[in-house]
């Protein structure tokens, strides 16, 4: 049964993840630009903080690739 309604909803999702995807490369491109310097502070201290915790308690972390 899951199986099924797995292929449904793929399916019924395929047209709103056509428009979607391109608007999402959109969006993120454009917010890329616009906030350098906030990201630039994400990936020089976020990072380390996450994995300082990862260790800590020692809960492995795992990133998706974009």
């Amino acid at each position: 049964m899951e199986a099924e309604s797995g292929r449904v909803y793929a399916t019924c999702m395929r047209p709103v993840e056509a428009v979607r995807a391109p608007a999402r490369l959109h969006l993120r491109t454009g917010f890329l630009t616009a906030h350098p310097a906030e990201i630039r502070t994400l990936r020089t201290k976020l990072l380390p903080a996450l994995r300082a915790a990862e260790h800590r308690y020692d809960v492995p972390l795992v990133f998706p690739v974009p």
